[in-house]
């Protein structure tokens, strides 16, 4: 009987808690602010910005815009960012007349909070990983190098090991986990991080176990945890910093759009983890094979770096009868439809 007693009053608080949260929530996004304006520059305000986003992405832009912070929806400024994958209030709160509301986020649609079904006709503009956002913001892009940068490229296939992957996410949408293990069957892949066996203690930006691949490994699995529309995110890119490592793939995306052809190996052009396994094995084999997945790395640049859609973020703002655009229903576009799937299913796991 107590324990039932306590349950309910446990239950009980929570809710107190709760609706004490949310009410608090939808006031802050209620309490609208006047902000101070420079002449000439324009106020785009950011509604729970993320650590990753920094306020200083405005700084090297051609177009002059400042960034303010804040759980509240400051009436004068120019655009408000949502930082939607965050975003978990029912009811979108009173926009102010002209204003251009921004629908920002770099995660998968099943890590956001909810459907947005009363967010109808809020949200001007999307900014996401997705192509068809408009304004695109991918995990990282390709450059021509502004000097020519020679590449130490070191063949020892005896000296190194097939594959290796690191990984955190031990129950991911795509099923990578399983897939990895089918193919452990034929090479020998080596599993670092939570999901695995192996270790590697990281330095700075993740450069001693980018070294550690360097050395002892001929492919990384850039495997994502979602097989989502155009999800492609570090796990791609990173690898394009060593320079004698080639990737293997394994997403929902058209990779020749996002890493110079060529350049990976896509998991998706063949019908087995066994034929894989074998192509691996035989570009491992061949230098002359394995150095044309290097050869670019002289002619290109990775580059990392998140100011570059602020940048194109500002100028819009500061041409925004341009770019005019309402989304009737935000939901949909983020997680699609039957007809229209964002996200599917892996069939490759047989």
């Amino acid at each position: 009987m107590r324990f039932h007693l306590d349950r309910n009053l446990l239950v009980i608080a929570l809710v107190i808690i709760w609706t004490v949260y949310m009410n608090e929530v939808r006031r802050s996004l209620q309490n609208v602010k006047f902000l101070p304006k420079t002449p000439g520059t324009k106020n785009i305000h950011y509604w729970k910005r993320p650590p990753w986003v920094s306020k200083d992405f405005f700084y090297n832009c051609k177009h002059k815009c400042e960034m303010t912070e804040g759980e509240y929806i400051p009436e004068n400024s120019d655009a408000v960012i949502f930082h939607t994958p965050e975003l978990w209030v029912g009811q979108p709160p009173a926009k102010p007349k002209g204003q251009i509301w921004v629908f920002h986020g770099l995660e998968p649609p099943m890590n956001y909070k909810m459907s947005y079904y009363n967010w109808h006709n809020v949200f001007n503009w999307t900014m996401s990983y997705r192509r068809d956002a408009d304004i695109y913001q991918p995990y990282g892009i390709f450059q021509n190098p502004t000097f020519t940068k020679p590449i130490q490229k070191i063949f020892k296939p005896w000296l190194k090991k097939t594959a290796a992957w690191f990984v955190g996410n031990c129950h991911s949408q795509s099923k990578r986990e399983q897939f990895v293990k089918l193919l452990q069957l034929y090479v020998d892949v080596d599993v670092y991080g939570y999901c695995g066996t192996r270790t590697c203690i990281k330095h700075g930006k993740d450069h001693s176990c980018l070294d550690l691949l360097n050395k002892s490994y001929n492919f990384y699995l850039s495997f994502e945890s979602s097989l989502c529309r155009d999800y492609v995110t570090e796990k791609f890119f990173k690898v394009f910093k060593t320079s004698n490592v080639v990737p293997v793939v394994r997403g929902n995306a058209h990779y020749n759009m996002y890493g110079p052809p060529g350049s990976f190996i896509d998991s998706a052009n063949f019908t087995s983890t066994r034929k894989l396994a074998q192509h691996l094995s035989s570009v491992a084999m061949s230098e002359k094979i394995f150095s044309t997945f290097l050869k670019f790395r002289e002619s290109y640049d990775m580059h990392d770096d998140f100011s570059y859609p602020f940048c194109e973020l500002c100028r819009r703002v500061h041409n925004a009868p341009a770019y005019q655009r309402l989304y009737n229903d935000i939901g949909q576009w983020l997680y699609g439809s039957d007809k229209v799937p964002i996200c599917i299913r892996p069939k490759d796991l047989s």
